[in-house]
């Protein structure tokens, strides 16, 4: 996808700028991380977790 503005991430999700940073200042609030790098890094941390569980879950069938 590359680098978006947050104005294009809003246009995509159909929301306003405004609501893109409220709803984004929440997460990094819940997940105790201060930039959106962070954040992005904290994401691919748990999505990659995921993933390696969904393997371990399916190598034991």
């Amino acid at each position: 996808m590359g680098d978006l503005t947050m104005e294009a991430i809003a246009g995509r999700l159909g929301v306003s700028e405004r609501t893109l940073g409220k709803r984004l200042t929440k997460l990094r609030a819940k997940l105790g991380v201060t930039s959106l790098y962070g954040l992005g890094r904290t994401w691919q941390e748990l999505r990659d977790g995921a993933d390696d569980r969904a393997e371990a879950a399916a190598s034991d069938r």
